[in-house]
């Protein structure tokens, strides 16, 4: 039959319509979700305990996800270009009035709905999530578009792979094994075991290359542009590749493709996909699923770090090899990774996570910057802390306590801010809630004096004083209805005279009530 000539895209739905009914119509195709569905709850259920995880979240899904696709996805896409004496159904595809391209897209898009679709069966599982606990919903829409993301790219290598081999079992080692050594750039464990082989900067650069590393990223609740230009780089440039081999293999065999021009195109490709990943880092813009942003930095937070300085060092002292570390600090500490990651995109921060192993060097190095070893009721302990070092001086977390799990962006930066400070900021307090010696000891109901104390060198003036002592950078008025005439003329030439000036005013007074009876009365002068 004579091809039609035309636009490339030819074609794209015929070829998908007639894929889909192969798919649906044959029993395998049944076989390989019931398949695909099973070992997925398996693994979450069964050898994660998801129901003594304590988690409500789907990061066991996106954790296994990734390895029952290594197997099941190269299964899919095994038969898509079986050429044997038994089967000619490729043969009779291109000889069809369609565009050699409409065939591989067809193909993929095809398969891809297929993957879809019984990724959208396991949403009983995000169901009994949200049943059970208060999952964040945005992280779990993050976690599906994660998941999507991940089998797009994964089934488009897997395609790739199987055009080189004309038998399925040939097909499904090639596309198994092509995923593999791609999953394996973004898994931790190999990445320790060749921490000691290959400079941390070359480790760093091959985590991009994975789909395992974005789908991580993603899952958490943030999408990066990052994350969208590799799974648009790596489902395109798979298909334009395969559609090239599957061009050689129609003209008699794959000895084409040593042509110069054709081995010049697919280094082009190549050279773009390895190149264009790390390069589209510097593209700017992110998505934050999360409810509550964590992902996004405040305004204050940029102004800090746009004015750090380039050589400023955090390392991060996490226990990741500690398998009793309870899920929750293991999450509170991904968490701490992602923004500590965030903060050196819009810096000069450099930081490194270092793990402190029991019996180590790593270990007298934590326990010499005073990062505190936090037991466990297990008998065993972890580290969970930081230090930050600029041009000699050191400032610390030693334990990054999850019961401050809302306040991480607030203490990273004040860690980083003490670093570029030459004084300490000095803040006066006038109120009539608060006596003298709450500068020095706790109050109950107060916990906000503790964090200015925390970061500022604080003053409790009382407030029938007269005047503003001298030195103080901001002034913070609380409850405070009734002043001396003298102290708000001192208060007015302090703001006149450029100072800061926060007023704390609330009609009714919970933490001093006799205060609510009180009749205001201005002067004659106000």
């Amino acid at each position: 039959m004579k091809r039609v000539s035309g636009h490339p895209f030819l074609g794209v739905s015929a070829v998908l319509r007639h894929e889909l009914r192969l798919l649906f119509f044959a029993p395998l195709t049944y076989l390989f979700q019931a398949a695909f569905l099973l070992a997925l709850n398996a693994f979450v259920f069964l050898v994660a305990n998801f129901y003594g995880s304590d988690e409500a979240t789907l990061r066991l899904l996106l954790v296994f996800l990734p390895w029952v696709s290594l197997v099941l996805v190269p299964a899919l896409s095994m038969a898509a270009w079986t050429d044997s004496h038994t089967s000619r159904e490729i043969e009779l595809l291109y000889s069809l009035p369609v565009s050699p391209t409409a065939v591989v897209l067809g193909k993929f898009a095809a398969g891809y709905l297929l993957l879809l679709l019984t990724l959208f069966m396991t949403l009983p599982f995000a169901f009994t999530v949200a049943y059970l606990g208060e999952p964040d919903k945005g992280v779990m829409l993050a976690s599906y578009l994660a998941a999507a993301l991940f089998l797009g790219a994964s089934f488009a290598v897997t395609l790739f792979a199987g055009t080189f081999v004309r038998e399925p079992v040939g097909a499904f080692v090639t596309g198994a094994g092509a995923l593999f050594v791609l999953m394996l750039c973004g898994w931790d464990v190999f990445g320790r075991l060749v921490s000691d082989l290959l400079p941390q900067w070359a480790w760093e650069t091959l985590v991009v290359y994975s789909p395992l590393t974005w789908s991580q990223v993603v899952g958490q609740g943030l999408v990066p542009t990052q994350a969208l230009i590799y799974s648009l780089l790596t489902i395109a440039g798979s298909l334009l590749l395969a559609h090239w081999v599957m061009g050689e293999r129609r003209r008699g065999g794959l000895s084409g493709l040593l042509r110069a021009d054709r081995l010049s195109a697919f280094a082009a490709v190549m050279l773009v996909w390895l190149a264009g990943i790390p390069l589209s880092e510097r593209i700017p813009g992110q998505i934050d699923l999360t409810e509550e942003q964590e992902f996004t930095l405040h305004a204050g937070t940029r102004e800090v770090l746009e004015r750090l300085p380039e050589d400023t060092m955090l390392t991060l002292y996490w226990s990741a090899t500690e398998d009793t570390v309870p899920a929750s600090i293991k999450s509170h500490a991904r968490r701490t990774q992602s923004l500590i990651r965030e903060m050196a995109k819009v810096s000069g921060l450099d930081w490194q996570v270092v793990d402190p192993e029991p019996d180590s060097e790593p270990e007298i190095q934590a326990l010499s910057q005073r990062i505190h070893k936090v037991p466990m009721s297990s008998g065993d302990h972890f580290f969970l802390g930081l230090t930050v070092e600029q041009g000699g001086r050191i400032g610390r977390i030693p334990y990054l306590d999850i019961r401050r799990e809302s306040l991480l962006e607030y203490d990273l930066v004040q860690a980083l801010n003490g670093l570029s400070r030459q004084s300490t900021p000095k803040i006066a307090i006038v109120s009539p809630l608060l006596p003298s010696s709450a500068a020095l000891a706790e109050r109950e109901g107060l916990s906000f004096m503790a964090e200015l104390k925390r970061a500022y060198d604080v003053a409790v003036v009382p407030f029938f004083k007269t005047e503003i002592p001298s030195g103080i950078d901001v002034v913070i008025l609380m409850g405070a209805d009734i002043l001396h005439e003298d102290m708000l003329y001192s208060i007015d030439q302090f703001v006149m005279a450029g100072g800061s000036l926060i007023a704390m005013i609330d009609p009714f007074s919970r933490v001093k009530r006799a205060n609510n009876v009180t009749n205001p009365s201005p002067s004659d002068e106000i």
